[in-house]
């Protein structure tokens, strides 16, 4: 069974491709800004209360690096892009169903919504599933502490 991410854990190291072709790889963020990882499905009814409250909390906060993560099937896949400006969100999209390793290591096995703060040094500050009151306050103060200079800076 694969092992959850908890808070503390080193951030499992990724390079995927966003629909609109921009590398993204991990070697180039950690370290650098604070991390975002939004796993969302245009079908997912939580996503609905989820992910305004991440675009809310992420208004205030520029220098944060962003990730879309469908998780939808190739049947409801077409819709992402513009689910994704519904709700406000502009960040690099990722078609979930071609990096299965990159979906498993952050994402296993807990569904979604999924949002996965990872601090500049590259470890895992925040790992929400799901919604739940006061989500809105821990996903600012993870982000808080995501942006601290990694430490010894």
């Amino acid at each position: 069974m694969r092992k959850l991410l908890h808070t503390g854990d080193p951030a499992p190291a990724f390079q995927v491709e966003s629909t609109a072709g921009d590398s993204l790889d991990s070697a180039q963020l950690f370290g650098k800004s604070a991390t975002v990882v939004v796993f969302f499905a245009t079908w997912c009814k939580v996503c609905e209360v989820k992910l305004p409250l991440v675009r809310e909390t992420l208004a205030d906060y520029g220098e944060v690096s962003t990730i879309a993560v469908s998780l939808d099937d190739v049947s409801t896949f077409h819709r992402a892009p513009e689910y994704l400006e519904r709700h406000g969100l502009r960040m690099p999209l990722v078609r979930g169903a071609l990096y299965p390793e990159f979906v498993l290591a952050y994402d296993a096995p807990l569904g979604v919504p999924m949002v996965v703060i990872v601090g500049r040094d590259g470890t895992v500050v925040d790992v929400q599933s799901g919604w739940a009151s006061g989500h809105g306050e821990r996903l600012r103060a993870a982000l808080d502490a995501a942006r601290l200079p990694p430490t010894g800076n």
